[in-house]
């Protein structure tokens, strides 16, 4: 099913479930509505019963015992006349209000009560002249009991309509809380489905694709993502597996022709290299000053191509899977003096001091010495391009846990934090000057080619930050079987000293910390 299917049907459902949950609290308001209404006829009816018709009946008592006193008083007759018609009128309103089938019954019963009061006191002189002696006022008060019996029964039915009313208000509004409470429980089962099963799906697929993306930008062309239903992000799976066979094989062919190039081109390289070499050895003739400086400068290009290529060559292999490595027991310090004097001409040329803080016994890893002195040669190059004239690199040999430590720090301008990672990857080329991986002769190899022989190793590389400007590079590799607890202390005889506290890449000024 496709996603924005899922979508529709979930957020569908979720609508319709609010709608009707609108529409029944609408149909619920208007009932409340209803009821309040006739409750506030139930509340006039009860008004009108229990208080004006119980003053009325006490008025029409009142008067009519007036004027059995004083039957001269004319002003008692047309009193009780009035307060009669009063009462009359309100049994009208009462009926008018709307009445429910009981207060219908009582209301006929107070009607004739009503009529029986009247004619019992339609000619109230005769009534009140009626023998034996006060007679007539026990008549009335007998009329007046019953008017006020059936009065107080339709009031009662009265209170008995609100209290149902009340009743049925307070059940519908159990109901409606009930309904509501329903309705949200479900609406929230209904959002966290859709969250589970459809977003919860999209991100699944999404945090899939991200880290899929992730390895085939670390260069895992061979990564493959395993499509699951089909919906778009399956079709998306299938695309995304197309590309990265694509890629790989583009990067297979990319690798194939460099490493064909580089083999290629060794044989005319050497042939050119021998060239120079005979015409400097003057066999073909002797050679004046400008020509041999100009064929020195041809060497030196040369010999920095040949590098190119082999770096090439390297890395091919290493790309490859197939890194070449014979692993023995190897003095570190040994390595490192003599790559310490392999760049001491070229230091001295360029006006950068080589300063040298080596142990004065042997520190023994599992290294093969040639990958070896190849990330020792590599370092000290890039360390010496990036180093201003009158300023130091610092090459150093420490033991450490689980193996040994070295470190080449130099004084150039650094590295900045977003390329401490990006400076090992291949034809890496960063700002910090024209060329960051110069053991590479400047492609961007020599770093790449350093990670690669260190990582075959089982060791770690990183650069930091240097205290006062520049870059450490630190190399941890695994210890041999000879290694010995030497006295880490002194440096190599022949070079300079460790230099200044707190201006060598000692322990005493960098952290220990592996990139």
């Amino acid at each position: 099913m496709k996603v924005s299917t899922k979508l529709a049907a979930g957020y569908g459902g979720l609508l319709v479930l609010l709608g009707g949950l609108i529409a029944y609290h609408v149909v619920a308001l208007n009932d409340t509505a209803a009821t309040t209404r006739r409750l506030s006829g139930i509340s006039a009816r009860l008004t009108i019963s229990t208080t004006d018709q119980q003053y009325w009946l006490d008025q029409l008592q009142e008067y009519a015992s007036g004027y059995h006193v004083l039957p001269a008083d004319s002003a008692y007759l047309e009193a009780f006349e009035d307060v009669s018609s009063r009462f009359d009128s309100s049994l009208t309103r009462i009926r008018e209000l709307g009445l429910t089938d009981r207060e219908r019954a009582h209301m006929v019963r107070l009607e004739r009560a009503w009529e029986r009061f009247q004619d019992a006191t339609s000619d109230l002189d005769a009534a009140l002249a009626a023998d034996p002696p006060d007679g007539d006022l026990r008549v009335l008060e007998e009329q007046f009991r019953q008017l006020r019996n059936r009065r107080e029964a339709l009031s009662e039915a009265t209170r008995r309509a609100m209290r149902d009313h009340v009743d049925a208000a307070t059940s519908e509004a159990a109901t409606a809380e009930s309904v509501s409470w329903a309705g949200l429980g479900a609406a929230a089962l209904l959002a966290v489905g859709v969250w589970v099963f459809i977003v919860g799906s999209i991100t699944r697929s999404l945090k899939r694709l991200t880290a899929g993306t992730r390895r085939v930008a670390e260069g895992e062309f061979e990564y493959r993502l395993e499509p699951e239903g089909e919906d778009e992000f399956a079709e998306l799976s299938r695309d995304f597996n197309e590309m990265n066979e694509r890629l790989g094989e583009l990067d297979q062919l990319k690798r194939d022709f460099l490493s064909k190039v580089s083999h290629d081109l060794k044989s005319p390289l050497a042939s050119i290299q021998e060239v120079h070499n005979l015409l400097l050895e003057e066999v073909p003739g002797e050679l004046s000053r400008d020509q041999r400086r100009l064929l020195e400068l041809n060497r030196q290009s040369g010999e920095r191509l040949s590098e190119m290529i082999r770096n090439l060559l390297e890395v091919s292999r290493f790309e490859a899977g197939a890194p070449r490595l014979e692993i023995e027991d190897v003095d570190l310090r040994e390595l490192a003096a003599r790559a310490a004097d392999r760049f001491e001409p070229a230091c001295r040329k360029q006006g950068v001091k080589l300063r040298r803080s080596l142990p004065s016994g042997p520190v023994t890893v599992a290294a093969d010495p040639e990958r070896a002195r190849e990330v020792l040669d590599n370092l000290l190059e890039n360390a010496l391009s990036f180093s201003p004239e009158g300023e130091a690199v610092d090459i150093e040999v420490m033991r450490a846990d689980g193996g040994a430590e070295i470190r080449v720090a130099d004084r150039g301008p650094g590295v900045p934090d977003e390329e401490k990672e990006e400076i090992f990857d291949r034809f890496f080329q960063g700002d910090n000057g024209s060329e960051r991986s110069s053991g590479g002769g400047g492609v961007g190899l020599g770093l790449t080619l350093c990670r690669q022989i260190v990582e075959a190793h089982g060791g770690e590389i990183g650069v930091e930050d240097r205290s006062g400007g520049g870059s450490l590079f630190r190399v941890l590799l695994p210890a041999g079987a000879d290694a010995g607890g030497g006295d880490d202390r002194g440096s190599e005889d022949g070079g300079d000293a460790a230099g200044e506290p707190g201006d060598g890449p000692g322990p005493a000024t960098e952290a220990a910390r592996v990139g």
